[in-house]
């Protein structure tokens, strides 16, 4: 038979003892049991369960082995485990605790935990940009109600539909655009070779660059309103997206939209004006609050010209408000704050109506998809951390031991990545590490350019550079650094309010003891905690 690949997310030992002293002893030769012996006859059962080609989740599995010995321990877990899995499988598989998909994979829950984490799920087996692409184009070719009210959310996020931009080709997005109306409409065919020749004699805007942003704004279109605007709208649109280009003035765009695109403007400043006028008060503060997300919410432009105009009057009304007193805040409350209150939440009423309905996210949250550790397959990036600080300085990254803006610290994320396995074009969910020695939040969506060529010269030299200060290292290939010491699986958690890397350790890492700097503790200037390291 042939074994299969199992995955288990978190196992818990718990032994009661009777001797105290003894428990440090117990603990060694148990943990050892346990991977020495006890796993096997894990995989073996779990070999006969999948044998049908089935997909089994288990959500939670208990077994009470009762008083037994050490020398007992074994037969007693294999004996369990048995009866468990095997002696009423029927009833087993129908329980709340496991859950069976013959010839599935999940295609929509795995994307939609990337879009909103970053990384794939700890129980995918193919952590790369092709899987993902791979189980798109099946959902597309086989496309139903709920994929399409999933295709179709994703667009109206805004974070959802950054990472998907940034993740998939644009004719990706173009089969999305063509699953959500039908067909590609005319319009949009007729605006990019407009596009195509405003922009052929603008300097560092390549048809690969805005094509993207114009595809994701048609797909923005489609998804929030069911329809794509006019031509001149779309090519403002990706010109004001991409950078400040003159454009012709018939190509300005007019009309109702523009109209509502400066009332929200108008919101955002009165707000901004005025939020913090009564800031100790609770009520003025979270209506504020709730103010400010509504009207960044994607789906606020569909509201008509009329229901903006009525909610901007009513924050100028808070504008001339003035309380001398302490004892007037409840006037306040009962004459002003209270309306519009009761304004915003019919609004937010109306914007879930808007909201289709999309079962796969809550899917995504399910306690089988939650874990407290993140695999990575490139923990040797640890190895180099006291060489990053120049390296960003010669690729401009930094100024003052700062990275100059976002899109700096994003694309040292990818820096970090091409000195691992010298892809100039970086796949997020791999870079939950370069997040962490960047200073970034693992759930912001990343912009990532291509290297250049003279970058990747750069960060070559720098890894030559390294392999000559280490002892062992004289006559190693770059791609031999790569591979068995950057290429190391490890698992990256938290404990007590800092970051703990735990590295695979291989028998030839005797050669690191010789290296004249430690990598233990990493803490670069612009990350947010310190990183432990530990080699197992």
């Amino acid at each position: 038979m042939t074994s299969q690949k199992h995955i288990i997310n978190k196992q818990i030992i718990e032994i009661h003892l009777s001797d105290r002293a003894s428990s440090t002893d117990m603990q060694n030769k148990v943990s050892k049991l346990f991977h020495d012996k006890l796993m096997p006859i894990l995989n073996k059962y779990c070999d006969n369960i999948s044998a049908d080609g089935g997909q089994y989740r288990i959500d939670e599995l208990n077994l009470d082995l009762g008083k037994v010995s050490l020398a007992e321990l074994e037969t007693a877990f294999d004996e369990k485990l048995k009866e468990v899995l095997e002696h009423d499988e029927a009833v087993i598989l129908k329980s709340d605790l496991v859950e069976l998909e013959r010839g599935k994979e999940r295609p929509l829950e795995t994307l939609f935990y990337f879009l909103m984490t970053g990384i794939l799920p700890w129980w995918v087996q193919a952590q790369s940009r092709e899987y993902l692409h791979h189980i798109l184009n099946d959902l597309l070719i086989n496309a139903n109600a709920e994929v399409k009210s999933a295709i179709r959310r994703v667009g109206q996020d805004a974070e959802f539909s950054k990472r998907f931009l940034n993740t998939f080709s644009a004719d990706q997005v173009t089969r999305c655009i063509e699953l959500l109306m039908g067909h590609m409409p005319p319009s949009v065919a007729k605006a990019k070779e407009k596009l195509a020749i405003l922009l052929k004699n603008s300097d560092g805007f390549e048809p690969a660059q805005w094509n993207k942003t114009f595809f994701g704004i048609v797909y923005n279109e489609v998804s929030t309103h069911g329809k794509v605007n006019s031509e001149e709208i779309l090519i403002y649109k990706t010109i004001k997206t991409i950078g400040n280009i003159p454009l012709p003035d018939h190509l300005l765009p007019q009309g109702e939209r523009r109209q509502k695109q400066h009332l929200i403007q108008d919101l955002q400043a009165a707000i901004n004006n005025i939020k913090g006028l009564y800031q100790e008060n609770q009520q003025w503060a979270a209506v504020f609050n709730q103010l400010a997300d509504l009207i960044n919410q994607p789906l606020f432009i569909t509201f008509s010209q009329a229901q903006m105009e009525s909610l901007l009057t009513y924050v100028h009304m808070l504008k001339n408000l003035r309380v001398e007193k302490q004892g007037a805040y409840q006037q306040v409350v009962e004459a002003t704050i209270r309306p519009i209150a009761q304004r915003i939440n019919e609004f937010r009423n109306q914007l879930k109506q808007k909201q289709p309905e999309v079962a796969v996210i809550e899917k995504v949250k399910n306690n089988f998809n939650k874990t407290d550790f993140i695999g990575v397959t490139n923990a040797g990036l640890v190895i180099l951390w006291p060489f990053l600080i120049r390296l960003f300085e010669n690729l401009h990254l930094l100024k003052e031991r700062k990275f100059r803006n976002e899109n700096a610290q994003q694309k040292s994320a990818a820096v970090l990545q091409y000195l691992v396995d010298a892809d100039p074009t970086a796949f997020e969910g791999l870079l939950a590490l370069n997040k962490v020695l960047c200073g970034l939040s693992l759930a912001a969506p990343l912009s990532i350019e291509p290297l250049a060529d003279e970058e990747k010269e750069l960060c070559d030299h720098m890894l030559k550079a390294v392999i000559s200060r280490g002892p062992y290292w004289k006559n190693l290939k770059l791609l031999s650094f790569r591979t068995s010491y950057l290429q190391r699986e490890g698992i990256l958690s938290t404990k007590d309010g800092h970051w703990l890397l735990q590295v695979k350790k291989e028998t030839y890492d005797i050669t690191l003891e010789k290296l004249p700097w430690g990598f233990n503790t990493v803490k670069l200037p612009w990350m947010n905690e310190i990183l432990l390291v530990e080699w197992l």
